[in-house]
């Protein structure tokens, strides 16, 4: 903390409290990493945490050139959702993406996922 008083201009200032998770992303971000060619696929599960519902009422990536992406709700009566993405870049390379899902939460109106990409030529050992 920064004051106006000159003998004491910045103080130190420690705050305390219990943080309340709001959703779950397991995994927490997708890593899309195989062979050109190859079907590289991750999945994603979203869960609401139960004191804070919401819908996700739309999905957009902020390049979206080298993935594909889905997102459909959880079939087994847990809730939430699935989120499939689908590496699409057909060269060897690396990139890095984001997947921002908006919500009709007033906590939490925006998630963004992040999106990792590694793909490698044919025959070509992942470090």
């Amino acid at each position: 903390m920064v004051t106006n008083d000159p003998a004491r201009s910045r103080q130190n200032l420690i705050v305390t409290g219990p943080v309340d998770q709001v959703v779950t992303i397991s995994p927490s971000r997708v890593v899309l990493r195989g062979e050109a060619g190859s079907d590289i696929r991750v999945q994603t599960t979203i869960v609401p945490e139960k004191r804070f519902p919401f819908k996700v009422v739309s999905i957009s990536a902020g390049n979206g050139g080298n993935i594909r992406y889905d997102l459909s709700e959880r079939q087994d009566g847990s809730g939430g959702y699935l989120l499939a993405v689908e590496n699409i870049k057909t060269s060897p390379g690396r990139y890095h993406d984001t997947i921002q899902l908006t919500t009709d939460s007033q906590i939490k109106p925006k998630i963004t996922i992040a999106v990792y990409g590694h793909i490698l030529g044919r025959g070509q050992k992942s470090n």
